[in-house]
């Protein structure tokens, strides 16, 4: 059985996150690491991850994207997961062994989305099952699974992302452009999965400038080739970043010494890869001829 890593982003809803928490508590029927990634709520969520002793990280706020590559840099580099789901502080699990869809499509396909039924005029086809899932041009970031192989592949989010908008929908673009999560098409069809979620939909924020702001930042990184990424984009983000990760409360020694091993050899590993993706840049530029596929393009065809 895969190693299953269940991981919830959240923002002053502490009521949607305990609903959340406690879906999964009865729901998930397979052994997992949990971990909370809290983007600097303002109201009783840190008091609420405390009080259940909830491995957790609370931390300044900085947004969808950087606040997803909290959850993803622990499952992904501290509990070292198999399988990594990502759900939305308001979407709550509602069947027992509602998880087991998501580890096998994790498996089968490395990545795959949820098929809400309110964009459901946009499906194409597909049962959603993990066998044969809905193929669609659209996506939806409410829950989201990866194998250890794409993460490996193409990493994290882009930093360049605000506040809200479009980096879940750039980040699975990589995934698909890396033969992951559904089939290169014209447009691009993505797989997804029907699931017994309960999503709650009373928080109806105008994200409008928001989403403006990431549309102009989405079409400038469509721009780049390069399909790999650290959760951070500069020296400073990732002192930044793994300052933020050192004060994780996980609860578990085992965990906490993963943590450190984690940070202390993350500069040397995002440094190295700069340094080579540099090099090979500018061998790429030097060597090949006009028109020749830039060596630093880190997209494969197939898994």
């Amino acid at each position: 059985m895969p190693r299953l890593g269940i991981g919830i982003t959240t923002y002053n809803r502490a009521g949607s996150l305990a609903r959340t928490l406690e879906s999964v508590a009865r729901h998930t029927a397979t052994p997992h690491a949990l971990f909370v990634a809290d983007d600097g709520s303002r109201d009783d969520t840190a008091a609420l991850l405390r009080r259940l002793r909830v491995p957790h990280l609370s931390a300044p706020n900085r947004g969808v994207a950087w606040n997803k590559n909290r959850v993803l840099f622990h499952l992904h580099e501290v509990a070292r997961c198999d399988v990594a789901i990502l759900l939305e502080d308001d979407t709550a699990p509602q069947r027992d062994g509602w998880e087991a869809p998501w580890i096998e499509a994790a498996r089968r396909w490395g990545h795959a989305n949820f098929a809400g039924e309110w964009f459901a005029d946009r499906f194409v086809s597909g049962a959603g099952t993990p066998e044969d899932p809905v193929l669609s041009p659209d996506i939806s970031g409410q829950c989201v699974s990866f194998s250890r192989t794409a993460l490996r592949r193409v990493g994290y989010m882009d930093t360049r992302f605000g506040r809200y908008g479009y980096e879940h929908c750039d980040h699975s673009e990589r995934m698909l452009a890396a033969g992951f999560g559904g089939k290169a098409a014209e447009p691009p069809l993505y797989y997804l999965l029907r699931s017994e979620l309960a999503v709650d939909a009373s928080d109806t924020g105008d994200y409008r400038d928001e989403l403006d702001r990431n549309a102009l930042i989405y079409m400038q990184v469509k721009q780049s080739r390069r399909g790999h990424r650290w959760p951070w984009r500069t020296w400073g983000e990732m002192r930044r970043f793994l300052d933020e990760m050192r004060r994780a409360r996980l609860y578990d020694p085992r965990l906490q010494a993963r943590l450190a091993l984690a940070l202390a050899l993350m500069p040397a590993r995002s440094g190295a890869a700069w340094a080579a993706r540099g090099l090979r840049g500018r061998q790429a530029r030097v060597s090949h001829p006009a028109g020749w596929p830039d060596a630093s393009d880190q997209r494969h065809d197939g898994r």
